[in-house]
């Protein structure tokens, strides 16, 4: 550690808004913000900022994330890598955990690899898609996982299996250790490209009818998990939320959006608070009506 410690902050920016890193465009300055193009540059960046005594987070495209009006008193490293993903000869593939999700699934169906085409839409990264264990469709991120390579808070490394990331619904074991997903390797069934793609198109087509294009309209998508049934299923968050009267309320300039009572979008200016206070109502609504805690999935970053 002689190393980092001798090293300073030059290649962070100072007091970066924040919210030009999140779909939602919110979120006030980081103390310091480093965009990392490869794993290594992550890891320096975290060494860096552990060898300063800076708390570090590490983001991706900011999909799902809500960033506190008064930003994050530390070092954010912006994980965006764009190294094409690798097959193997045993047809499995590693991909870094910067790499887009959407180009990962497309990227999958080119080459007739299958497993992955039903996350087609879902905005963000896949070292962001493992640590909530992104789905849809009744298919999730984890089910194709074969190993992870994490960076931990001490910016040490390690390998491990999925059995060992305590996946379920929406969440794994990241969520509690910090720890950051630096590359991942993925099984595949061979499939004919035609039809993965077609069942890309299916899914696109189906999510643009019901979510907001985040490049478009300032949203992190669904902000609540599903709730369990007692039968052991899935109610759509969405469904109690509209239920619970809450499709028109609106909180400075955040509201619902039109086709999905469980996204919650802007107009541009609001802030932070706003969706925070949106959420709250949404929430005790539901839980006054049905008896039913919800809980957020996007995550709250101050």
């Amino acid at each position: 550690m002689k190393y980092v410690e001798t090293m300073n902050l030059a290649r962070f920016e100072r007091g970066i808004p924040l919210s030009t890193y999140t779909t939602f465009r919110i979120g006030g300055p980081a103390f310091a913000l480093i965009k990392a193009r490869s794993t290594d540059e992550v890891i320096e960046a975290a060494w860096k900022a552990e060898g300063q005594g800076l708390p570090w987070q590490v983001i991706g495209h900011g999909s799902n994330l809500l960033v506190s009006d008064d930003g994050f008193d530390g070092a954010v490293i912006v994980f965006r890598d764009e190294t094409p993903p690798r097959i193997h000869d045993d047809g499995t593939v590693t991909v870094s955990g910067g790499f887009s999700l959407r180009s990962f699934v497309d990227f999958m169906a080119a080459n007739g690899l299958g497993g992955l085409e039903n996350l087609a839409g879902i905005p963000g990264t896949v070292g962001g898609a493992i640590y909530g264990n992104a789905g849809a469709y009744g298919v999730s991120i984890s089910e194709k996982l074969i190993s992870t390579v994490l960076l931990d808070r001490t910016g040490g490394m390690r390998r491990v299996d999925p059995d060992k990331l305590m996946f379920s619904y929406r969440s794994s074991a990241l969520k509690s250790s910090g720890e950051v997903v630096l590359e991942a390797r993925f099984s595949a069934d061979s499939a004919d490209p035609a039809a993965l793609n077609k069942t890309i198109t299916e899914r696109l087509s189906d999510r643009q009818r019901k979510h907001p294009d985040p490049s478009l309209v300032p949203t992190a998508g669904s902000y609540f998990k599903n709730p369990s049934s007692h039968e052991g299923g899935r109610i759509p968050a969405g469904r109690l939320i509209e239920d619970a009267g809450c499709g028109q309320m609106h909180v400075g300039g955040a509201h619902l959006w039109h086709s999905h009572a469980n996204i919650i979008v802007t107009d541009g200016s609001a802030r932070a608070r706003d969706v925070k206070e949106l959420a709250a109502e949404m929430a005790s609504r539901v839980e006054d009506r049905f008896g039913m805690k919800l809980t957020p999935e996007v995550v709250y970053l101050e």
